[in-house]
C-alpha cells in the first residue's frame, strides 16, 4: 500500500467519522430546539387568550381564523362547559392537568398546555406528529451546510495530499533517472525535511 493511498483512507475516514458524529449531535440538537421552540408557541398561545375576557357569544370573533392553524384551543367554563372548540371535527382529551402534557386522541398523541384563568381552563394542542415533522424538517435543514461541506473537505484533502507527495515522486524520479556515472547534487532546496536526510546521504 502507498503512503498516498494510506494517508487517504486515513485522512478521509477520520473526516467522515467526525463529520458524522457532529452532524448527529447538530442534528439531535436542532430537534430539541425545534420542540423547545413549538413548546414556547404553545404557552404564549394559551398566555394570549388568558388575557382576553370570554363570553360565548364572542369566542367565535375572538378566534376568528385559528381553524387554519395546526393547534387545537379549547376553552371550559368554571362549571366544566366546553365554551369553544377551534377545530369541532378533532377529538382532543380535555386538560387533564395544568401546564404541559401529552395525551392520546382518536389522531395520536398531542402535546398539550393548559392554564386557568378567572376560573376558565384555556387548553393549546398541538399533534406530536405534526411536532415531528416540523421539528426533523429544521433538523435537516440545519444539516443540509454538514453533508455539503463534508465531500468538499475530502475533496480539499485529496488535493492536498497529491500536492504534497508530489516532492516525494519527483525525488525518487531523479534518483530514478540518475546513472552510475552521474555527479551532480539532486536539488534539495524544495523538498521537505522529512526526506532531505536522504537526499544529503545520496549527494
Amino acid at each position: 500500500m502507498s503512503i498516498r493511498h494510506r494517508l487517504l483512507v486515513w485522512l478521509l475516514s477520520s473526516v467522515l467519522a467526525g463529520g458524522l458524529l457532529a452532524a448527529g449531535v447538530v442534528f439531535v440538537q436542532a430537534r430539541a430546539e425545534a420542540n423547545e421552540l413549538f413548546d414556547y408557541q404553545l404557552r404564549q398561545l394559551a398566555l394570549t387568550l388568558r388575557d382576553r375576557i370570554y363570553l360565548p357569544s364572542q369566542l367565535a370573533e375572538v378566534l376568528q381564523g385559528e381553524e387554519a392553524l395546526d393547534f387545537v384551543i379549547q376553552v371550559w367554563a368554571p362549571d366544566g362547559t366546553r365554551l369553544y372548540l377551534s377545530h369541532p371535527r378533532l377529538h382532543v382529551p380535555g386538560a387533564v392537568q395544568l401546564g404541559f402534557s401529552e395525551v392520546n386522541g382518536d389522531e395520536g398523541r398531542w402535546r398539550v398546555f393548559a392554564i386557568q384563568q378567572r376560573g376558565l381552563t384555556i387548553q393549546v394542542a398541538q399533534p406530536l406528529a405534526v411536532r415531528r415533522h416540523l421539528a426533523l424538517a429544521a433538523a435537516w435543514r440545519t444539516l443540509v451546510p454538514f453533508l455539503v461541506a463534508l465531500p468538499l473537505i475530502g475533496l480539499l484533502i485529496w488535493r492536498l495530499v497529491d500536492r504534497e507527495l508530489r516532492f516525494l515522486e519527483s525525488t525518487a524520479q531523479a534518483v530514478a533517472r540518475r546513472t552510475p556515472e552521474a555527479l551532480e547534487p539532486i536539488a534539495s532546496e524544495a523538498i521537505p525535511d522529512e526526506i532531505r536526510p536522504l537526499v544529503s546521504a545520496l549527494n
